[in-house]
């Protein structure tokens, strides 16, 4: 595998070492304000990371959907709320399908910003019909299941952090989590505000309800904002 990792004003480097750019199958872009978006798309390109520290976020989202149709792994971190709907959708407003992402990692900012978190959109659509593992562990992005709309006969691990406004469309019911056929790994983060306490305890019981209907799952973590973790193991007996 050929790796590559673009840092601060060093974005050239892909020109100024003469790198068979056409090779790169992993990338990692940091806080690349001059990053050219103007090269090829990378044929090859399976991974891509994506810390967006510098004022350029719209570029590396676009060199991101650039390569939505050769990408497996796609990690973004430091993006805020408002700027999630554009890792699948363009300028115009039309969805980019990452049609063979199975690894997708969001570290969204803003989690405990509570004029932020509504502020989420409910996005049409399904961009990423075959992910296997999500991972959203600060504050999930979305009003709705956006990104796990096709999901049931892929997703084997979540780690989702979940709120009012997540459980609201995650576990409506107990049986929500059941037509996910593969999921054998839950790691969920539940937070409220102060003033919600009895509702972020009301949350964990619906997850541990939801997770105990899922004949397939293995390992279920609950973890609260003060650090308690509650962990659940199936054990087999043979």
């Amino acid at each position: 595998m050929r790796q590559i990792k673009l840092v601060a004003h060093n974005a050239q480097i892909l020109h100024i070492r003469n790198v068979p750019i056409s090779s790169l199958t992993n990338i990692c872009v940091t806080a690349c304000p001059a990053f050219s978006l103007s090269v090829e798309p990378l044929t090859n390109l399976r991974a891509l990371t994506l810390n967006l520290l510098g004022s350029n976020v719209g570029d590396c989202l676009a060199f991101a959907r650039k390569h939505a149709a050769t990408l497996v792994a796609l990690s973004i971190n430091y993006i805020h709320v408002r700027d999630c709907t554009s890792v699948f959708l363009d300028e115009q407003g039309c969805e980019i399908v990452y049609k063979q992402v199975e690894v997708l990692k969001l570290d969204v900012l803003g989690a405990y910003d509570h004029a932020m978190l509504q502020q989420r959109a409910s996005p049409l659509g399904n961009p990423f019909p075959s992910l296997k593992y999500l991972n959203c562990g600060s504050v999930y992005p979305f009003a709705n299941n956006v990104l796990l709309r096709c999901a049931q006969f892929t997703l084997s691990k979540l780690v989702i952090s979940v709120d009012d406004t997540v459980a609201a469309w995650l576990i409506p019911e107990a049986t929500s989590l059941t037509s996910y056929v593969r999921l054998a790994a839950i790691d969920a983060h539940i937070f409220a505000h102060a003033s919600t306490y009895d509702q972020g305890k009301e949350i964990h019981k619906r997850v541990l309800d939801a997770a105990s209907r899922i004949p397939q799952l293995q390992r279920l973590r609950i973890r609260f904002s003060n650090f308690r973790l509650i962990e659940y193991i199936k054990f087999f007996l043979y």
